[in-house]
């Protein structure tokens, strides 16, 4: 399978007449932007501004940090799967995205009681108040280097947590894909080639990360926390090429970290000289019986051992 991906490096943001990318610097059409989130009614307000690295600002309530990205050739589409999006293959032919950059997902709790905002934000990240700071000696996040184009949502008193959640993460795919959209027809400045066919005569290596479900606080069916494909249940473990996770097959919290996986790329960047990248198991586990674990730690080795992996980075 191989990927191109081309980057479009994003050094600067301001707001302007226009949305596009260029050279370095994306511009924002503040009324286009607020219009794609608008376009649900559900929707009672929403705000949108810039954090750039070093500054003195803390991002609060975050719920997603998503890179943009477009598929320019080859099936499927990007974060796969999620409110609606197509859950057909990705992971091949040429994907553009906007580097150094990403969109978040923040809730804009005013007027939502506490009650509701602790069982949303807990669900949903596992802490009530989730943040980050773009400055200052606490900004040590993967976050904190990038610009940021922050999204604050308010969300609907009247629904459920993972009714709230579908309305305000369409929204911020809806705000992604446009922004994709800027460079989908651009050459980039760096274009990187992934092909991860095996070579003969080299030892198999995967990548195991380990992902919490949440179905155990949502139920079977819910849209919330880590998606792959878009399902986000307690699952047997899925073996994905690495290229699928580029294009954001593992999505919907850790969305950027899981599509920029530092680990990922060097392995995929490895490919054919060292090891054979053969795979990244996508393990699963509520985190509550000790049974559990075992089981899902002893289902991705044996896959592993199947794929003829010798080692395994978790």
């Amino acid at each position: 399978m191989s990927l191109e991906v081309g980057s479009f490096p994003v050094e600067d943001i301001k707001f302007g007449p226009e949305t596009k990318w260029h050279d370095g610097v994306l511009e924002i059409d503040r009324d286009e932007i607020l219009g794609f989130i608008y376009q649900d009614e559900l929707i009672k307000s929403a705000k949108i501004d810039f954090a750039l690295p070093g500054d003195s600002t803390r991002v609060i309530n975050y719920m997603d940090v998503v890179e943009p990205k477009v598929k320019v050739r080859g099936s499927g589409q990007t974060y796969p799967g999620v409110v609606g999006r197509s859950t057909a293959k990705t992971g091949e032919g040429r994907t553009h995205r906007l580097q150094n950059f990403a969109v978040v997902e923040c809730v804009d709790y005013a007027g939502v009681s506490d009650e509701v905002r602790y069982a949303s934000a807990t669900k949903q990240t596992g802490a009530p108040d989730p943040f980050f700071d773009k400055g200052g000696s606490h900004a040590i996040t993967a976050f904190a280097p990038q610009v940021n184009l922050c999204l604050a949502i308010s969300p609907p008193d009247d629904l459920g947590p993972a009714d709230r959640h579908t309305v305000i993460h369409s929204a911020t795919m809806r705000v992604a894909n446009r922004l994709a959209a800027t460079v989908a027809a651009l050459e980039p400045p760096d274009l990187e080639t992934f092909d991860l066919t095996p070579r003969e005569g080299l030892p198999g290596a995967v990548f195991i990360p380990h992902l919490s479900s949440i179905e155990w606080q949502t139920g079977s069916r819910s849209s919330m926390g880590m998606s792959v494909y878009g399902q986000t249940r307690l699952s047997a473990p899925w073996l994905l090429e690495g290229t699928e996770l580029f294009d954001g097959a593992v999505s919907q919290r850790h969305s950027l970290q899981l599509a920029d996986n530092p680990v990922v790329l060097e392995m995929a960047r490895r490919h054919g000289t060292t090891f054979n990248f053969v795979g990244c198991i996508i393990q699963r586990t509520n985190w509550t019986m000790q049974a559990e674990k075992e089981m899902a730690v002893d289902r991705a080795a044996h896959l592993a051992q199947k794929v003829g992996a010798k080692a395994a980075i978790p």
